[in-house]
């Protein structure tokens, strides 16, 4: 079994074919949406009917086909900060 590496990657071929490496798990997925969380935060993919074509998440590996419209990384919320804006507003 081939372990994950500390690297992530995105290729884009006419914006019919993605390759993502540095995938650790596949959140959800549907025609419409793929979420994934990568090693550099969760990322989301937008387009129109997606599939997954490659899963290998053992590797970090997935291959997505379908029309990507959109690709989007959202960071990881800090604990710390949240609660001392919480008791700021309180």
């Amino acid at each position: 079994m081939e372990t994950v590496q500390n690297k992530h990657s995105i290729t884009l071929k006419d914006r019919s074919q993605m390759r993502i490496e540095g995938v650790t798990e596949v959140i959800s997925f549907d025609e419409l949406a793929v979420m994934l969380k990568t090693q550099c935060g969760d990322m989301a993919i937008e387009g129109k009917d997606l599939r997954i074509a490659v899963l290998e998440i053992d590797a970090g590996i997935v291959v997505l086909s379908g029309t990507v419209s959109g690709v989007y990384y959202y960071e990881p919320r800090n604990k710390e900060k949240s609660g001392l804006v919480k008791k700021l507003f309180r």
